[in-house]
């Protein structure tokens, strides 16, 4: 999927470590799932799939648990997951998490670096808005194309 239009991109869902679902065997941001998934749409954006988009995004903030965590090799190190696959697809800076999110850690983490990140706040929350706006329009428009379900 083509992001490359997009600057800043903001997640804010569950990520799953791998393993941690039955059959899960990498990192995943999980989306509500589709009334009946197909392998094409599981309710999952696997870290191989991550690395499948077209980015050019100056930062990309991953508000989910464990964004940082391994790829489930044994013995693997840190950022070798998700956020490896997302530098993969072309993202310059990221904002993961090594903790679960709504863990006291994790949120001064996130609340802290979004207030760094944003001292022109408000100029960077209509652009966040923007952003998760045109990404549903482009998923509404993928459904009625019949391109994904």
């Amino acid at each position: 999927m083509d992001l490359s239009d997009y600057r800043i991109l903001a997640f804010a869902t569950h990520g799953l470590v791998s393993g941690e679902m039955k059959g899960l065997a990498e990192p995943a941001l999980v989306f509500t799932p589709p009334e009946s998934g197909t392998e094409a749409d599981d309710g999952l954006l696997t870290a191989s799939e991550i690395a499948t988009l077209e980015l050019d995004a100056d930062w990309v903030i991953l508000s989910a648990c464990n964004t940082a965590a391994a790829d489930g090799t044994p013995g693997a190190e840190g950022l070798s997951g998700m956020a490896k696959a997302f530098f993969y697809a072309g993202a310059r800076a990221l904002l993961v998490s090594h903790w679960s999110v709504n863990s006291p850690a994790g949120k001064a983490r996130v609340i802290a670096a979004n207030t760094k990140h944003g001292r022109r706040s408000k100029a960077h929350a209509a652009r966040i808005r923007e952003i998760n706006a045109r990404l549903r329009r482009i998923t509404c428009e993928l459904k009625l194309a019949g391109l994904i379900t």
